[in-house]
């Protein structure tokens, strides 16, 4: 498929992203309606990383990871400081989700690829969850919010660059 620059926020956010180099473009596949990521260089920078800062948030992810490598974060950021970079995907087999030195793991999926799952990410007062296809895969009572995020880009960043297909985002 042809390279995505940017993609629009239809929620009315205007939390957009864009990609100017063209090496770094996901391919857009018109046939099945996903994002190609290739693990390596492609990602898409959001133009407001601090949205999801100093709040409870959730994502949904609709994704079919293409590798079980070490870090293959479908979103992430360039901070260096505690609870100031997310980053959410998967270590190796185990569903992930690092704020930065306050990091939260969930159980093994195998080394399953190829297979769709809905990546859900929940932070609220009471704490982390994390639930792939509806099931609960992980919990744990740290309530600590975000304080900064930057350089947020949808298929990752220096930490670790998604290597599969991404069909939808939701935050």
């Amino acid at each position: 498929g042809s390279g995505v620059s940017s993609v629009s926020d239809k929620s009315g956010s205007n939390n957009f992203v864009t990609q100017s180099t063209r090496a770094n473009q996901p391919a857009y596949s018109t046939i099945n309606r996903h994002l190609t990521f290739n693990g390596t260089t492609t990602t898409l920078p959001l133009n407001t990383p601090e949205f999801v800062t100093n709040r409870n948030f959730t994502f949904f992810f609709v994704e079919r990871r293409a590798a079980n490598k070490s870090f293959n974060y479908l979103i992430g950021g360039t901070g260096s400081s505690t609870n100031g970079n997310l980053h959410v995907g998967y270590q190796s087999n185990n569903p992930f989700v690092g704020f930065y030195s306050n990091d939260f793991s969930g159980s093994s999926v195998g080394a399953t690829l190829g297979i769709t799952r809905i990546f859900k990410f929940n932070l609220t007062p009471t704490g982390r969850t994390i639930f792939l296809n509806g099931t609960l895969n992980a919990t744990n009572a740290t309530a600590d919010r975000l304080l900064g995020n930057a350089g947020l880009a949808i298929g990752g960043g220096p930490l670790g660059i998604y290597q599969g297909d991404i069909l939808e985002v939701l935050c």
